[in-house]
């Protein structure tokens, strides 16, 4: 039987290349994955039927920015760090302190 050809240092250095841009989105590609309104909330749905509780797919879709890929990803490994706990509310309703500082100084 014929002995196989050796592959080329070109074929195969041209191969990661090409499995690399296949690998990485384009950036309309990562933007038309992004959910709002009520495709937002049949995403949820639909992940929370894989088993995951509504709380959690929120926090997930938050850090992954509405990208439902994403989500699943935090959701099967972790969420990012600063990403699991939702922003501080502000002290007395929001309202910025009165001009002057405190009171009785």
């Amino acid at each position: 039987p014929p002995a196989a050809a050796p592959a080329t240092p070109e074929a195969s250095a041209a191969q990661p290349a090409a499995a690399a841009a296949v690998a990485t989105p384009s950036y309309e590609a990562s933007a038309s994955a992004l959910v709002t309104g009520d495709g937002l909330e049949q995403t949820v749905l639909q992940i929370m039927e894989m088993g995951f509780e509504r709380e959690m797919v929120m926090k997930a879709m938050r850090a992954a920015f509405n990208n439902p890929d994403r989500a699943v990803e935090y959701l099967m490994t972790s969420i990012p760090e600063g990403f699991e706990a939702p922003p501080p509310a502000a002290p007395g309703g929001g309202a910025p302190p009165p001009p002057g500082g405190a009171p009785g100084g």
